[in-house]
């Protein structure tokens, strides 16, 4: 299985790249970002506890809070949590995890989990009921992991069939044979995520940073606070030039948005070369009429502008 990661700051393009390549004849990417590898509590986090953090209690930890997130992501919200969600949204409260990342809709719940389980077994020994001093509150029938330390190429090697057994079937049913993944912050994660799946390709969205910083005040995990956005836009883009420095050029590619917007066809074709398919650029269906292009004008202020400029004048579109 072939893998193209996207990625970016957010609101920066990643999703409309995923459903253009998406309409390609080899590549198949979900409506939903999977976060199954590197959020918090997710596969690369698994793979740092056996490399770096290793006992029988951040270990055990790490399982059951990864076998709890994937159940959250392969469950189908019914309307009662949809409703739930809505009311505690309003009151200021946090909604249920995952709630906008439907596995279901591509991956059977029951395929999920018991895919998980092997995966599970195949990092510990077995597991028995009883609980740690930190074991989350109120948990029903809680569970220790039984785990010893092990190579970290035993635990890499593992996570790779887990990902190969819930997506390769996935892009058979489809006929497809290049998963493309665009959770945004992959490319915060560009060495890791190698060391994974030496194979992939990164492709890293931008755009023009007065317009991200303007979609980003919208958002509900978006600061209104222009400092805190700037300050946020700096730490991403000092992390991500660390780690480009470190990687080949032949895995990682950067396109800008605009780009897209302004030279389809051109821009396709250059990320059609870079991942190494076929130029169907006349193919596909190319919708970018809501990118929303220079929004920043009508949105800032000329004080913001100022700020936003003088603070990031490197990620200005040019």
């Amino acid at each position: 299985m072939r893998i193209v990661f996207i990625g970016g700051t957010g609101r920066s393009g990643t999703t409309v790249l995923a459903k253009v390549l998406s309409g390609h004849s080899r590549m198949m990417a979900f409506d939903f970002e999977t976060r199954l590898l590197i959020d918090p509590d997710g596969l690369l986090t698994l793979i740092r506890t056996w490399e770096n953090n290793w006992s029988p209690y951040t270990a055990s930890k790490a399982l059951s809070r990864f076998r709890q997130m994937t159940l959250e992501l392969s469950r189908p919200i019914g309307l009662r949590y949809r409703i739930i969600n809505k009311v505690l949204s309003k009151l200021g409260c946090s909604y249920q995890r995952y709630r906008q990342v439907p596995f279901h809709s591509a991956i059977q719940p029951n395929e999920f989990v018991q895919q998980t389980d092997k995966f599970i077994n195949r990092l510990s020994k077995g597991s028995y009921q009883g609980v740690w001093y930190g074991t989350e509150s109120f948990v029903s029938n809680p569970k220790v992991y039984v785990t010893e330390p092990i190579p970290k190429e035993e635990v890499v090697s593992s996570v790779r069939s887990y990902i190969d057994s819930l997506i390769s079937p996935v892009l058979q049913s489809n006929n497809k044979e290049i998963w493309v993944e665009h959770t945004p912050f992959n490319v915060l994660h560009t060495e890791e995520l190698l060391s994974v799946f030496p194979e992939a390709k990164f492709i890293h969205m931008k755009r023009d940073i007065r317009d991200v910083i303007s979609s980003y005040k919208g958002k509900d995990w978006g600061a209104k606070n222009l400092d805190y956005l700037i300050s946020w836009m700096k730490g991403y883009f000092d992390k991500w030039e660390r780690s480009r420095n470190k990687i080949s050029k032949s895995s990682v590619k950067e396109i800008w948005l605009e780009d897209m917007v302004n030279s389809p066809n051109d821009t396709l074709k250059e990320i059609f070369d870079f991942i190494g398919v076929e130029d169907e650029s006349d193919k596909l269906r190319l919708d970018l009429s809501l990118s929303n292009q220079g929004r920043w004008k009508d949105e800032m202020t000329p004080d913001e502008v100022d700020q936003v400029e003088g603070r990031l004048n490197k990620y200005l579109y040019k």
